[in-house]
């Protein structure tokens, strides 16, 4: 029979081991996951900004539908809102692989660029109220976030992308017991994220069919074979740039 001591000195090895194998994953390719990190708001901002902002043809407003009008205005859902920013990094930092990590940020890129093209060529307006304070930080997205770059929802595309990345590198690595209620947890997330952008207003129901669309083929695009092609050829420029 185990003495108290030698299970109290089992549980501190264990939560020891757990925590340098957390460690160690965080601060694999750390140079790596700061450039990415750099890079990828540098140009996720500058070119959503930018077409918020310079409008190239006319906005249009499409119709709601009876999803969108059954949806309420409830800008609490905020909070849900802006949970997608934890959500989006989660994953790339515990992974300890350089291609996964090059997946990640190419296939970001992919399914963005697609969006920026959709939102310069046909702007869409969300269908947020106007003139609206409620305060603390819906009015604070209000002041950044313009009415625009609604179609596709880059928010529900984000979201979804996350889950599907993480669920691609981790998924099979993790016993079945710890499987089900994590990523069952992962996709309840997304789907709240995507119900709070209809109740912030943020976006459409269509936008949100959009965005998983974009999300879809950026994922699927690096399983083909020119997608695998492209990775190879990031690759083999940042070895020769290193």
């Amino acid at each position: 029979m185990r003495t108290k001591a030698a299970v109290t000195d089992s549980v501190s090895l264990q939560s020891t081991a757990l925590i340098e194998g957390i460690n160690r994953r965080i601060f694999s390719h750390w140079k790596l996951k700061l450039g990415m990190t750099l890079g990828l708001n540098v140009f996720f901002l500058s070119f959503y900004s930018l077409l918020q902002r310079v409008i190239f043809f006319t906005p249009r407003e499409l119709s709601l539908n009876s999803i969108d009008r059954w949806v309420e205005f409830s800008p609490v859902w905020i909070w849900v809102y802006v949970s997608l920013y934890l959500l989006i990094p989660l994953f790339p930092l515990f992974s300890i692989k350089v291609e996964e990590l090059l997946e990640f940020t190419v296939s970001l890129v992919l399914f963005c660029s697609i969006s920026f093209l959709v939102f310069a060529f046909f702007p869409i307006e969300c269908p947020r109220p106007d003139h609206i304070s409620v305060g603390g930080l819906y009015d604070l997205l209000v002041v950044f976030d313009t009415k625009f770059n609604s179609f596709p929802s880059l928010h529900c595309a984000l979201a979804l992308y996350a889950v599907l990345f993480g669920q691609k590198c981790f998924f099979k690595k993790w016993s079945f017991l710890l499987r089900i209620p994590f990523w069952g947890c992962m996709w309840v997330w997304v789907a709240l994220i995507a119900y709070s952008t209809l109740a912030t207003k943020q976006h459409y129901f269509v936008d949100i069919l959009g965005g998983f669309f974009v999300a879809l083929v950026g994922h699927l695009f690096l399983q083909t074979q020119s997608g695998m092609r492209l990775l190879n050829s990031v690759h083999q420029f940042l070895n020769k740039e290193s």
